[in-house]
């Protein structure tokens, strides 16, 4: 029985062994670089496995010296395999050699996908000058809340170059009042879907997002000092702005989808031909005139499907099927 017992767990280690490297790879990149380094003492078959791994998942809370670590890491991977993706979370303060380590490494391997995320104290500069690579596709960046009313921030100063990248994502963020936003997107040329939340500019009250490219933007959580945010994207198809109290002015010819829930102005300079679904929230009506709503309206006439909602009244237009309906909240 002993020995059957044994031959069965035998069989069931087996079973995990046998998986095929890339399965095991993903399985092994929803953890920290430092336990799949761990799995080397199960078996020969599992002893340099995690060195071909073309994910790298890194945390500060993975050893006390993570600069040592780094290197430990870098120097016994196979240097012959691209990475894929990189995850970082620092949850205590980093150099700025260490994280250049990382991302140079990264970035020589053709690194595709990238997730920084900053749980500190206070706001961070962040070098964008490391952010050099024809390869990365995906980018996203994040500071994080520390508690009601407070936060920390990433601060960009400068701007980045990475012309392959098609999406990005910004959380908690400061930008250099130099900046405005408008050349910090400037060297991504193939950007195509960005999303910012958390935002603002520092000394300023504008924000601009200018990109000729761009097919995608949300736009939530507008803070601080800010009031003023201007779109410009001529081939823009989907446009989101959620919960930014602040005025708006879009120039977006080619906009089919919009979806607007804030309680201040919203304004297009250019018609809007191509647009086909609205969705407007308003929130504190009162704040809006009647003349306001109608100017608005006169510029949403081509949509096929409009929700509108202003407290109290909400209004379902069809205009494919020439239907009008009215639902009066009470």
């Amino acid at each position: 029985m002993r020995n059957m017992s044994k031959a069965r767990m035998n069989v069931e280690d087996d079973r995990l062994s046998m998986l095929p490297d890339d399965l095991i790879y993903r399985i092994l990149s929803h953890i920290s670089i430092k336990y799949a380094i761990q799995t080397a003492a199960l078996s020969s078959r599992w002893r340099f496995l995690w060195t071909s791994m073309p994910y790298l998942t890194i945390s500060t809370l993975d050893a006390p010296d993570l600069s040592e670590f780094v290197n430990h890491v870098l120097s016994r991977r196979n240097d012959q395999i691209e990475v894929y993706s990189v995850n970082l979370s620092f949850h205590q303060q980093f150099s700025k050699e260490l994280l250049k380590t990382i991302l140079d490494y990264a970035f020589s391997h053709n690194v595709q996908k990238l997730t920084v995320a900053c749980f500190l104290n206070g706001h961070i500069v962040f070098p964008l000058d490391l952010f050099r690579s024809r390869s990365l596709k995906y980018l996203r960046l994040s500071g994080s809340p520390a508690g009601p009313g407070n936060g920390n921030c990433i601060i960009f100063e400068s701007t980045w170059e990475l012309p392959a990248l098609t999406t990005l994502r910004l959380d908690y963020i400061l930008v250099d009042d130099k900046l405005h936003g408008i050349s910090l997107f400037s060297k991504c040329a193939a950007l195509k879907n960005l999303t910012i939340n958390f935002f603002a500019v520092l000394e300023s009250c504008n924000f601009t997002v200018c990109h000729s490219g761009l097919s995608n933007l949300t736009l939530e959580n507008g803070w601080f000092t800010l009031n003023f945010v201007n779109v410009v994207a001529p081939q823009l198809k989907n446009l989101t702005l959620r919960s930014c109290y602040i005025e708006h002015m879009i120039t977006a010819p080619n906009l089919v989808s919009l979806l607007f829930q804030s309680a201040h102005l919203l304004q297009f300079s250019t018609e809007l031909r191509s647009l086909e679904k609205v969705d407007l929230r308003v929130y504190f009506a009162d704040l809006w005139s009647g003349s306001r709503i109608a100017g608005l309206l006169q510029q949403l006439h081509n949509v096929k499907f409009l929700t509108l909602n202003l407290e109290l009244v909400e209004v379902h237009w069809n205009f494919e099927h020439g239907k009008r309906f009215i639902k009066i909240d009470k």
